[in-house]
């Protein structure tokens, strides 16, 4: 009874396609074994070697490991990363393969870990599709025999138990995959577009470079579109290149592109579609620039040590060249940096030149300006001053009717409108105090005593701007108004004196 089920069972596998050891052996790829345990994208040359010999003496029929590295370098395997159905077809191709066999390192064995798994993964090569997969893993806790008698496997031995029991299942098993039909996929991949430039205005012209590779013939037509029409791309100088050149929409917006791909009959291949894009821009976006670390007095932004410059873009947009001038009264360029790439959010300025040198107190103008990835221009000034220290102030007697008064004022008009902090103290010739004043504006007028009937006062100011300068006069003379009457008692005391 059981003969005749083994007959029966046999019989089945034959009439299904199932490759029982009749057909020719197959020939499989071992791609070095992938150790992820501590790199993502580290490789284990030590263990393929081993799983190569080990698949070779259970009878697998493998591809040389120097034509599969060969392939690999051509074609950038390592570099990409990925093993994808186009590259899983084309190794069936040119190094006669029919399984693609990746290996994947999950553990292996770290200190104080004592563990070792690894994946293993066919895949076959008609259609690049996954059709077989196992996996295995144990550890030196695991394998411990029972009551202890016995051997214990150390780390090596458990590496290649593990490695013999997966070769072996491996061997057992790949023989009887089904060999795929083709799904009908296309044997073409897209291996490069390039659309220059990707922003630009209305009108201009945009290049788009294709780079093609096929397990076949190429398309003998390939056709861009967008919803301007339909641009045919020639043959470049170099297989599977191809190129072509429109003018671009009028309008602005965001073009989508699709790829189509015709055989010499003119039958469509396929079609790619979003397969790339270009924006129109015809207008520049408005640049906002807004000034901190410094005081906004009417129109003017006053600082000291530095300036904080904030710009941004409405509506946002890619920047290719931005560009800072500060140009003094007179129109002498006095600071120019040029850039390329994105202008920064927040840019430093401490005052100096392109050399590094501190530039005078004034005023001058700050010019920012960007060239969006389209090439439109949109620029934005402000005007600055440089205030380095505190201006002088000027204190003074000063008699209107019949009153005396103390006179404080800024000897700079221009910063007349700026808030100061000061604090004044007059005192007669021999230390008695006459007034004691604080304040935040100049000008003022400090009215004096009418008692008081010398010919000078002592004064001392302290006086701290907005912006952090002070100025200071300690122990100052200060002149008393010339009057008629006090020059009437001088000269009749000259005349008694006489």
């Amino acid at each position: 009874m059981q003969k005749i089920f083994l007959l029966l069972l046999a019989t089945l596998l034959l009439l299904s396609g199932f490759n029982v050891g009749v057909s020719r052996a197959q020939s499989v790829v071992l791609l070095p074994v992938a150790d992820t345990s501590n790199d993502y994208n580290g490789v284990d040359l030590d263990i393929t070697a081993v799983l190569y010999g080990l698949l070779a003496d259970a009878g697998l029929q493998l591809v040389e490991d120097t034509a599969v590295r060969s392939f690999m370098a051509a074609n950038r395997l390592r570099y990409s990363g990925v093993i994808d159905s186009f590259a899983t077809r084309k190794m069936g191709r040119e190094l006669g393969a029919d399984i693609v066999l990746l290996t994947t390192l999950c553990e292996n064995g770290a200190p104080g870990k004592k563990r070792f798994g690894l994946v293993l993964t066919a895949l076959e090569t008609v259609n690049g599709e996954v059709v077989w997969s196992a996996q295995d893993s144990s550890s030196l806790l695991q394998e411990t025999a029972l009551f202890g008698v016995g051997e214990p496997l150390d780390g090596p031995d458990l590496k290649l138990r593990i490695l013999q029991l997966l070769a072996e299942r491996t061997a057992d098993e790949l023989p009887l995959i089904v060999p795929l039909l083709p799904s009908g996929a296309h044997q073409l991949k897209l291996v490069d577009i390039q659309i220059e430039p990707e922003f630009l205005r209305g009108g201009e012209s945009v290049k788009c470079q294709l780079e093609l590779e096929s397990l076949g013939e190429m398309p003998k037509r390939v056709v861009l579109k967008n919803c301007g029409g339909e641009v045919d791309l020639v043959p470049g100088k170099s297989m599977g290149e191809f190129n072509g050149r429109w003018r671009a929409l009028a309008d602005e917006g965001e073009y989508k592109l699709s790829l189509t791909f015709m055989n010499e009959s003119g039958d469509q291949i396929t079609t790619i579609s979003d397969v790339a894009k270009y924006t129109v821009f015809n207008r520049a976006p408005q640049l906002l620039v807004e000034l901190k670390q410094g005081l906004a007095v009417n129109d003017v932004t006053i600082f000291r040590e530095r300036l904080l410059i904030s710009s941004r873009l409405q509506p946002k947009r890619l920047v290719s060249r931005w560009q800072v001038k500060v140009i003094r009264s007179d129109g002498r360029v006095m600071v120019d940096d040029n850039m390329d790439g994105e202008l920064p959010c927040d840019l430093v300025w401490t005052g100096c030149n392109n050399k590094r040198q501190r530039l005078p107190d004034g005023e001058y103008d700050l010019l920012v300006k960007i060239w969006d990835a389209a090439g439109n221009q949109a620029e934005a000034s402000r005007k600055v001053s440089i205030l380095s220290e505190c201006q002088p102030i000027e204190v003074k007697t000063v008699r209107k009717g019949k009153k005396n008064f103390v006179h404080i004022e800024s000897q700079e008009s221009s910063l007349k409108s700026l808030e100061l902090d000061w604090r004044l103290q007059v005192l007669l010739p021999d230390g008695e105090l006459v007034m004691e004043h604080s304040g935040t504006t100049l000008p003022v007028d400090l009215e004096l005593p009418d008692e008081i009937d010398v010919d000078f006062l002592v004064f001392s100011i302290d006086v701290r701007d907005q912006i952090g300068n002070t100025f200071s006069v300690a122990d100052s003379r200060l002149q008393m108004p010339d009057t008629g009457l006090h020059l009437a008692q001088q000269k009749k005391q000259w005349s008694d004196d006489f």
